[in-house]
């Protein structure tokens, strides 16, 4: 007998004759997909908070100052600044003028939050909503070069793919639920 039959005979004793009482593949590849769930989960959680430090460490701000920038029908609907545009952008400072009187338009007046301004109804000033505003301001941003897109893009890409975790998880947990009751249900009939 020459040597290569030699090996696959004995490599062919060394299989077991019977299967039963071992694991089926199926659940051996349900536990892979649970565990690369997790390691998935572990680089996305990283990768995202990674990103994010690099994008804050990278992005350069700058600031800018608009000078009665002229607002129709103002109301408590947001409406946003001309450098509500960029990214990261915050007002610093502001002035709101009653573009047919001008007359001052009271702080209480009104509320600015992200590059966005609404009227915000105090007691007893309603002769301001509705109506058209100068607004000078100056406000913040982050200059938007390639480092910072990449950076800002990835995080936000990172973060949407992270979303299905859950429900993979889910698909996950149901498919190894069933297929347990099919292995119990398959043992039960076929020792009936």
């Amino acid at each position: 007998m020459t040597l290569r039959l030699k090996i696959m005979e004995e490599n062919r004793t060394m299989l077991p004759k019977n299967k039963k009482g071992q694991i089926p593949n199926v659940f051996m590849m349900l536990i892979g997909l649970g565990l690369g769930l997790v390691v998935f989960t572990i680089v996305m959680s990283i990768g995202g908070d990674v990103l994010g430090s690099l994008r804050d460490n990278v992005a350069t701000t700058s600031s800018n100052t608009t000078t009665n920038e002229t607002l129709t029908t103002v109301s408590e609907t947001w409406e946003y600044l001309n450098g509500g545009s960029k990214p990261d952008c915050s007002v610093t400072s502001t002035e709101v003028y009653n573009r047919s009187s001008g007359t001052i338009v009271d702080a209480a007046n009104y509320t600015v939050s992200n590059c966005r301004i609404r009227y915000s109804h105090a007691a007893g000033n309603t002769h301001v909503n509705n109506t058209d505003w100068n607004v000078t301001y100056t406000y913040s941003y982050s200059e938007e070069d390639a480092v910072y897109n990449t950076t800002r893009y990835g995080e936000t890409g990172i973060l949407n793919v992270a979303e299905f975790n859950p429900t993979l998880g889910t698909v996950i947990v149901l498919g190894g639920i069933l297929l347990l009751l099919s292995t119990v249900i398959g043992a039960i009939v076929m020792f009936k």
